[in-house]
């Protein structure tokens, strides 16, 4: 276990290094963590491409916070598309 976590810190420090040659400031888990998405806002899943509007949060006690997306499209039939609860660290705004 110890052998892997030395590996893993090579490797961060090292895509570390890669990100500041390239000019990215890599953001900190704590940095992620505290970036919220206001409620109202147009947000991209960044995993599926999955867009629509933030209309409601959700904060779990072990840390986790979660963010209800409604799509502004509708389906075929004019009914509206049930949202979709993703991780607030997985979502952008635009």
């Amino acid at each position: 276990m110890e052998v892997i976590i030395k590996q893993l810190s090579i490797i961060i420090n090292l895509l570390e290094r890669i990100c500041y040659k390239m000019g990215i400031e890599p953001k900190r888990k704590e940095e992620l963590m505290n970036e919220k998405i206001e409620l109202g806002a147009i947000v991209v899943d960044t995993v599926t491409g999955f867009t629509g509007i933030a209309v409601a949060r959700a904060e779990y006690i072990y840390g986790s916070t979660r963010v209800e997306v409604q799509p502004t499209k509708l389906t075929s039939d004019g009914d509206m598309v049930k949202g979709k609860w993703i991780e607030e660290t997985r979502l952008k705004v635009g």
